[in-house]
């Protein structure tokens, strides 16, 4: 796998699978297109057929054929032939294309995510597609498709390994452990291999569909109470009038089927893409598996987690369950990104404080689950911390103003909003990239200043609206100063390199005695 090198010479390139063309989505396609072509042949034989011209037409079928079988074999040949990779002392390299060559560089220290994925006939083969992402999701996403299993498994760790910093040889047995603390001078053990992982979670597919069932009965419920609402108003103004009644009741049971169709289909398929969802506790990050049809391999580096997303929909409620999305600069707001950008898809409170031990584990206060319980239950105003937005807001926001709302630890920004859809951002100090304030026409009517933290796309909701002007602008003044602090603690590219890490230590006694002078 991979070789080792002596120092100053570059990495030999490696080439994919030799069976990546017949588990690639193009092979399909080419035998389509092979089958066209022989259907064409058919076609002109039987043409010549009809006008007595049978010599010519064989050979010319056969010609059709031969070609068809040579594009069949050397376009896939040629595409494998000139797929190559490698990976550096500073980044992951690839070359692909025959005709048109494309050529990716990507740093060690820009990489914000690395997952395998095993889709359903690359599987069959024992392969395995390695996805290598940075700041701006897809669209700069490095593809190495396909590899062996147990090679890509080898390759994340390496580029997991390089992409910290950490010396090349380095054992994670030699490291503190997850959540301890390492002595001074000594880095903390980076996310290597498989070996090291602890399961914190699974999900059992029973709670998925039906978890996924609840949110999708909007639309028959939708369907129930439109037709309710058609009944009282047809009653009050036509009387009992039975074509009216008629037309109203068909329309109703035409729309309930489809309804009750669209809402199974919602339920079905977030449990086919989450299947077997397992979320493991490694050294220093999480690992993440799930897919019946496609599985996926998700692992996320240390620091690269910008906010936490806490939400429970309206019937989740029956059953305490929660959603806990994060906003990553690997991934953005595409269908795509929104399943990678999910680390819990459902689960009780207390899977939602396992998780939030990873990524959260520093939340600068003692009682965590009681900020996090307030932020998700309490809706009776400026209790459990928070500083709710003021009543004259309600008209802009007549159903959530008592919920809507900020809490402050030394660590994190939490923001909670919904009435009828809970939900809690948990938006660390260090990860605020900006802050925006605006204020629209009836806002300024009423003193009233939205705010908002810019962070990396994603589905994290990291805005506050309508808060007291005077509360937004001092909340934004905090957030200028103590961020730019902040990130002293966590702004390291290389998490485990030597000068990244004297750095850090030079920088905490500073940031320490400046976030005191700032509470």
């Amino acid at each position: 796998m991979s070789q080792q090198h002596h120092s100053g010479a570059e990495p030999p390139w490696r080439r994919m699978h030799p069976l990546t063309p017949i588990a690639s989505a193009g092979s399909i396609i080419l035998v389509v297109f092979f089958f066209i072509i022989v259907n064409l042949g058919l076609q002109v034989l039987t043409f010549l057929q009809e006008v007595g011209d049978m010599e010519g037409g064989v050979f010319i079928i056969l010609g059709i054929i031969v070609l068809a079988i040579a594009a069949l074999i050397i376009f896939p040949y040629l595409s494998w032939r000139f797929h190559k990779f490698r990976i550096t002392d500073d980044a992951v390299e690839r070359v692909k294309g025959w005709l048109f060559v494309s050529r990716r560089r990507m740093r060690l220290d820009r990489i914000q995510a690395v997952e395998i994925r095993r889709p359903l006939l690359a599987r069959i083969f024992g392969l395995a597609e390695l996805t290598v992402e940075a700041a701006d999701g897809d669209a700069t996403a490095l593809t190495l498709q396909f590899i062996k299993n147990d090679e890509a498994t080898q390759l994340r760790s390496e580029i997991l390994r390089k992409a910290s910093g950490a010396q090349h040889g380095s054992s994670p047995s030699a490291q503190p452990s997850s959540g301890q603390p390492a002595d001074p001078g000594q880095p903390v053990a980076p996310m290597l291999d498989d070996e090291h992982l602890v399961p914190m979670l699974r999900i059992s597919t029973v709670r998925l569909f039906g978890s996924s069932l609840m949110a999708s009965l909007v639309f028959p419920l939708a369907v129930v109470v439109l037709y309710a609402l058609a009944m009282i108003v047809a009653l009050v103004i036509f009387g009992t009038d039975p074509a009216i009644l008629g037309i109203i009741t068909v329309i109703g049971i035409s729309l309930l089927p489809l309804s009750v169709f669209l809402a199974a289909v919602g339920g079905i398929a977030p449990a086919i893409t989450y299947y077997g969802y397992t979320v493991w506790r490694g050294v220093n990050g999480l690992k993440i598996t799930y897919g019946l049809v496609q599985t996926v391999n998700q692992t996320v580096p240390p620091g690269r987690v910008q906010a936490v997303g806490i939400r429970q929909p309206l019937l989740w409620r029956i059953f305490g369950w929660y959603e806990l999305k994060i906003n990553t600069a690997g991934y953005g707001l595409a269908a795509g990104d929104s399943v990678k950008s999910t680390v819990l898809p459902v689960g009780s409170l207390d899977d939602v404080f396992r998780v939030l031990s990873i990524l959260a584990p520093d939340p600068g206060v003692d009682r965590m689950d009681q900020v996090v319980i307030a932020g998700l239950k309490d809706s009776k105003g400026n209790r459990g911390g928070f500083i709710n937005a003021p009543r004259r807001s309600w008209w802009l926001m007549p159903f959530q103003f008592r919920r809507h709302g900020f809490a402050l630890t030394p660590s994190l920004l939490l923001l909670r909003s919904g009435r009828f859809n809970r939900a809690l951002t948990l938006l660390p100090h260090d990860r605020i990239q900006s802050i925006s304030l605006a204020q629209g026409i009836r806002a300024r009517w009423c003193s009233l200043v939205s705010v908002s933290f810019p962070t990396a796309s994603g589905p994290v909701d990291v805005g506050l609206k309508h808060m007291d002007l005077a509360v937004g602008v001092q909340l934004a003044h905090f957030e200028e100063s103590v961020a730019a602090i902040a990130r002293r603690y966590s702004d390291r590219d290389r998490w485990m390199d030597d000068t990244e890490l004297q750095r850090f230590d030079n920088a905490t006694d500073q940031a320490e005695k400046t976030l005191e002078n700032a509470q």
